[in-house]
């Protein structure tokens, strides 16, 4: 009979998880994610049934903490800018706060590991933020592109961005607006 879950070891497995890829890559032991977390291997086994799953949870669950960190609804008219301009500083925020996570979700989202079913449901999760691209697109000279080439723009600019900001802390602020307004030309 399976034990019952317990939230707390199951966010700690998942942020050991983040730390570990982060640090040591994909190919790193459960047993290393488990003394991280300060759990026994098998506890990560009563919550995942195996690496994959956790892994898989693991890329959602940082899918999660991004876009906690966005408003759910896009406002109209003139709040429209102050708001897209907040989610970029957000987002840059997210990156460099705490860089681990940003090479952690980098790693996992490239991975064969993750499959079909969790990129949907990451792409799923992530409609909050698209939302505001689509939009902050329909407005310029990209609106009649396809969607995915746009994404890959911003995604460029956003990366390039938050390479800039981690390398100089000290300058994190200008390279942050230096980026917002790169994007909104870029989508002008």
């Amino acid at each position: 009979m399976a034990r019952p879950s317990n939230p707390a070891a199951r966010t700690a497995i998942l942020e050991a998880a983040v730390a570990v890829v982060a640090e040591q890559g994909l190919a790193t032991p459960v047993s290393r994610i488990a003394a991280r977390a300060g759990v026994a291997q098998g506890s990560v086994f009563n919550h995942f049934p195996t690496k994959a799953a956790l892994l898989n949870q693991t890329y959602l669950h940082l899918v999660d903490d991004l876009q906690a960190r966005f408003p759910q609804t896009v406002p109209g008219g003139d709040a429209f800018e102050p708001a897209l301009h907040a989610l970029w500083q957000d987002w840059m925020r997210w990156a460099t706060d705490d860089p681990s996570r940003r090479l952690a979700h980098k790693r996992l989202g490239s991975s064969d590991d993750i499959t079909a079913e969790t990129q949907a449901e990451a792409r799923r999760r992530e409609e909050p933020g698209c939302r505001f691209l689509r939009k902050a697109a329909s407005l310029g000279g990209l609106r009649d592109e396809p969607q995915a080439f746009v994404f890959d723009i911003v995604c460029g600019i956003a990366n390039t961005t938050m390479d800039a900001m981690t390398a100089h802390p000290e300058e994190a602020t200008h390279y942050c607006e230096v980026g917002y307004r790169t994007f909104r030309q870029a989508l002008s």
